[in-house]
């Protein structure tokens, strides 16, 4: 609650214009719009792009010595080592390129490094280690964009190292013989791939210059891989992105991978019903269980795997430590967050530096979304754990995370990320400095609007409008996420029904059922259980809602989805909507 709501500015002329072209209803013309798609043919690609509108894989800088080396590999019967990351698109990426070595014949293993002990990317033991166990070749997957020193040793092992990544570049790219990454490619045309994407785009490249185009059914299997690992790794989803998430998505329906049909039976789901957001909530949190407080290398053997009753185990495993790793998390953003409310009292940081010996570092990354959320300011949650401080940044805009922290490079031992993400390790004794200097720099970029909790919202609809053909309507823009969110909508003078009540886990959610314009619609507000004592049911209340299916018992309805609920609003939004 509490939130200003900003209506997105669309011209009705335009929107309608663009949905006749198109042949849409004009609702979806304005939605297009406010997404940036300006034109009929800019359009079609968004709704209707498939695998011919992806770039060709050539265009990546270092791709076709990548692709030479791996050829070579393969005639001299070279040992080939995939170096992953423990997260779900680093899992994903490892088990992808797996899958393509086999069916090439090439003989290779992968490498995971422990979370606790070795921390992210390549490090210097592990490569020796796999220098001594006969690898000839390591190529990282999601990881190796800053490992300078690491490839330099590699080179004194004789180890060949290719690097696939798609994180912000340092100022000095490791010397290796071959970088694989969009953002330091100047031909290609899109730099928004995920680590799972580039993978991606080496196998597919690798196949089709070891001339086994045939193979193209295995590269559309893998399309359910990439488009997992692109969603739960928040990359954005439009461009090429959108067009992977989306064919993979709809391969995952009726998936051939057994360890994601299990991994669905016991997350509840039906893989008919797959969406981004059971994709980015349901599975991913399981798929990274392992990698946050277990084995991080049980990920990548589920996805796997083709016996039925081991990946049953091995998806009941994953399911038990996420359940797990949710406890810790809870633990952890109570503390963090009256960690955040005592530091804003006294000092008002626009960038929060939280750190505590209790905080198991596979949760600090989700710890440090929910404290951004909760503030709306970017944080940065640490774990003190063996002499050093390791964790997590979340920012927003228009804070740029991994800008920062190399301006703070003098004072960090390891970092690297993303413009909203990134990891970092630091000598305990350097959090406070660390903590000043980004402070520093969010005063000349972060300005007290940008601390204001906010939603955008697309467009006013009346209850008469959600019916389960525009829920079909607006299923034609998804895939949803980052970049592509699914459509906000206001409701306004609504009336809160009695039965309106928290529910859940210490009635943390809130259940509900409102009235407008002579229909009741039921809904469920996430996390804002705690906001109900403060609302009067007897007077009108604004929401602002997206809408989804509630599947209970077999059947489905249209629900409200709420996102924040207005009471006394300024009305300026209101007369807008209208």
């Amino acid at each position: 609650m509490n939130k200003r709501w900003n209506m997105r500015q669309v011209d009705l002329e335009a929107g309608r214009r663009l949905a006749e072209s198109l042949e849409l209803p004009p609702l979806l013309g304005r939605l297009l719009l406010a997404r940036g798609v300006s034109g009929p043919e800019e359009g079609r690609r968004y709704l209707n792009g498939g695998l011919d509108d992806l770039h060709s894989p050539w265009g990546l800088s270092g791709m076709e010595a990548a692709v030479e080396r791996l050829l070579e590999a393969l005639r001299r019967r070279q040992k080939v080592t995939v170096y992953g990351d423990y997260d779900v698109d680093g899992v994903t990426s490892t088990a992808l390129l797996l899958k393509a070595f086999a069916a090439l014949g090439l003989e290779a293993d992968f490498y995971i490094p422990d979370r606790l002990k070795e921390g992210y990317g390549p490090n210097i033991p592990a490569l020796e280690a796999l220098s001594r166990g006969g690898s000839a070749l390591v190529v990282t997957v999601d990881c190796g964009i800053n490992s300078v020193a690491e490839a330099r040793r590699a080179a004194e092992l004789g180890l060949d190292l290719v690097v696939t990544d798609h994180h912000v570049e340092g100022p000095e790219l490791p010397g290796c013989l071959a970088v694989i990454n969009p953002k330091v490619s100047p031909r290609y045309p899109y730099s928004m791939l995920a680590g799972v994407g580039v993978a991606y785009k080496l196998a597919q490249a690798l196949l089709e210059k070891a001339g086994l185009q045939e193979r193209a059914g295995l590269l559309e299997e893998c399309l359910e891989l990439v488009a997992l690992g692109t969603v739960c790794d928040v990359a954005p989803l439009d461009g090429e992105n959108r067009v992977l998430a989306r064919e993979g998505i709809r391969r995952m329906r009726a998936t051939r991978f057994v360890g994601l049909e299990c991994l669905c039976q016991v997350a509840g789901l039906e893989p008919r019903r797959l969406d981004s957001t059971a994709l980015g909530f349901a599975l991913g949190p399981r798929l990274n269980a392992g990698g946050r407080i277990g084995d991080p290398k049980l990920g990548v053997r589920l996805l796997l795997s083709r016996s039925r009753a081991e990946a049953m185990d091995m998806a009941r495993a994953l399911d038990a430590e996420n359940r797990q790793r949710q406890a810790m998390e809870r633990s952890g953003v109570e503390e963090a967050k009256r960690m955040a409310r005592e530091r804003l009292e006294a000092t008002g940081d626009k960038v929060l530096v939280l750190a505590s010996p209790d905080w198991h570092p596979g949760v600090v990354g989700l710890m440090a979304s929910r404290v951004t959320e909760a503030f709306t300011r970017p944080s940065l949650v640490l774990s003190l754990h063996e002499g050093l401080a390791k964790g997590s940044a979340r920012s927003r805009r228009p804070f740029h995370m991994v800008r920062a922290l190399e301006q703070c490079g003098d004072l960090l031992l390891r970092f690297g990320g993303h413009e909203f993400a990134a990891g970092l390790t630091l000598e305990p004794g350097n959090i406070e400095a660390l903590r000043l200097r980004m402070n520093r720099l969010a005063d000349d970029q972060i300005g007290e609007e940008d601390l204001q909790p906010s939603l955008t919202l697309d467009l006013a609809l009346s209850f008469t409008d959600l019916t389960p053909g525009l829920m079909k309507d607006l299923g034609r823009l998804s895939p949803f996420g980052s970049r592509n969110p699914r459509p906000l909508f206001a409701a306004f003078d609504c009336r809160l029904l009695p039965g309106t009540r928290a529910v859940g886990a210490d009635n943390l959610h809130l259940k509900l059922s409102a009235r407008q314009s002579g229909r009741v619609m039921p809904g469920i507000a996430f996390r804002m259980g705690p906001d109900l004592a403060a609302l009067d049911l007897g007077r009108p209340v604004d929401l602002a809602f997206e809408l989804g299916w509630n599947d209970y018992m077999g059947q489905r309805t249209l629900q409200l989805e709420v996102r924040d609920i207005r009471q006394d609003g300024p009305g300026q939004e209101r007369k807008d909507g209208e």
